[in-house]
């Protein structure tokens, strides 16, 4: 036989692999080691509907900020969040803004 007509085969060791039939005259081998895959495919789907399920229980209700967005100083300041905003900024800036004008009496 020539390497052309050895390409035509297929051989599989069945202490090696799962045999799959899908019709009468069809049969696929599928090696153990792709179990894996089977098993990362089924992680990949219980972690993302765990994470789901996490977001919907944090999930915040933004109406209920809404009166907070009017023209006022903390209104200003939530117009200006985004998901980058620092929070450690944000002290600064909020406490700066509401902080007295007058000088304070030191004794």
């Amino acid at each position: 036989m020539s390497p052309k007509d050895l390409s035509a085969l297929s051989i599989c060791d069945t202490r090696c692999a799962r045999a799959f039939l899908g019709s009468e005259d069809d049969c696929a081998y599928v090696p153990y080691e792709l179990n894996v895959l089977d098993g990362l495919g089924e992680l990949q789907q219980d972690l993302k509907l765990r994470l789901e399920a996490e977001q919907r229980e944090h999930a915040v209700d933004l109406q209920l900020f809404a009166h907070l967005k009017e023209e006022t100083a903390v209104g200003r300041l939530i117009a200006t969040f985004s998901s980058k905003t620092d929070p450690g900024a944000v002290e600064g800036q909020f406490l700066a803004s509401v902080a007295p004008t007058t000088p304070s009496i030191r004794t």
